[in-house]
């Protein structure tokens, strides 16, 4: 039986390519798989930041609430004050000539509480800022960043993808 040349070269020159791709088509699998690793990790460490941000804002929640039921008791106790004052003032003009110096004395110190309670008030609301401003920048430098790496990955993704495509596409 004899062997034909023309069609052995024939099927080397259909079938060399293919054989020459497998290898790389077997890499690019194997690269593909380890991307998915990658994702995934990246995913966990995503969602774990997310969770951490939720429990930040939890915190930072149950901080404000805090700090508001300490205002809201200083703006009752500034009132008070206030009202306290206004009486002792009314008292006075009653009593003008004998207590006009225990009276002016009252409302001093009266006085003196309100700027100190509003000092206070001051300093809570200046918290109650920095509180939040120290709760919002972390979380959203993290999901700029998470964000950036989603975008790269899925870069690569579609780049690998297109690999596979153009492979694919050679081979058939």
């Amino acid at each position: 039986m004899a062997i034909d040349i023309a069609a052995l070269r024939k099927f080397q020159d259909m079938w060399e390519p293919v054989m020459k791709a497998i290898p790389a088509v077997m890499e690019l699998e194997a690269k593909k798989a380890d991307m998915d690793r990658w994702i995934a990790s990246k995913q966990k460490e995503y969602d774990k930041a997310v969770a951490d941000i939720e429990n930040a804002y939890a915190e930072a929640d149950k901080r404000i609430e805090a700090h508001n039921a300490s205002v809201e008791k200083a703006v009752a106790d500034v009132a008070s004050a206030q009202e306290a004052a206004a009486k002792v003032r009314a008292d006075a003009m009653d009593n003008a000539n004998a207590a006009a110096a225990s009276a002016q004395a009252k409302a001093d110190a009266l006085s003196k509480q309100v700027a100190e309670r509003e000092g206070r008030i001051a300093k809570l609301d200046a918290e109650i800022a920095q509180v939040l401003a120290d709760a919002v920048a972390p979380r959203e430098a993290k999901v700029a960043e998470l964000e950036a790496t989603i975008i790269a990955l899925e870069k690569r993704q579609a780049t690998a993808e297109k690999a596979l495509e153009s492979l694919r596409a050679k081979l058939g």
